[in-house]
């Protein structure tokens, strides 16, 4: 489902009149506490890296964050997820050479099937991109199941042979 769709459809989103665009603060906010406070981790994650994302240097989520943690998710693990917000190439930290790692590859696109939110929606051409840069025989099989899973399409430089 493409994110367009995705933002379109999410009751949070509608309710908040927020479009396409960032949740507002105090939005995001009351749903990180009433998704958490309801032990849906996933969900929860999905907010919390969302707000990490679009409200970088708030208090309040600081504070939020503070008051209401969820056990075993560090926050090395909510910033990798922040990352599926940004712009193509910003999922999975890229080698010196530009290569994108298979293991980074292939967290990349678990953390995006796993913590994916309808008023949160990630920005799949990070995950293309992630395996448009992975190298070697392995990358091309990992694209290929990627592209299936997620919807979009394997082109000519994605997951390059090495």
């Amino acid at each position: 489902m493409s994110t367009t769709i995705a933002a379109h459809n999410s009751l949070l989103r509608r309710f908040a009149g927020a479009g396409r665009g960032p949740l507002p603060e105090d939005v995001l906010e009351a749903a990180f506490f009433e998704t958490c406070g309801q032990a849906r981790r996933e969900e929860c994650t999905a907010l919390r890296a969302s707000w990490l994302h679009d409200y970088p240097r708030s208090e309040r989520r600081r504070e939020a964050v503070a008051q209401m943690s969820v056990p075993g998710v560090t926050p090395r693990v909510v910033e990798q997820i922040a990352s599926l917000f940004g712009t193509a190439g910003q999922g999975a930290r890229n080698g010196p050479d530009g290569e994108v790692p298979l293991p980074r590859a292939i967290r990349a696109t678990n953390q995006y099937v796993n913590f994916y939110h309808y008023a949160v929606p990630f920005d799949a051409a990070v995950i293309e991109e992630a395996w448009r840069k992975c190298v070697g025989k392995a990358c091309q099989d990992g694209g290929r199941r990627a592209a299936e899973r997620l919807g979009f399409e394997v082109g000519p430089s994605a997951a390059r042979p090495r």
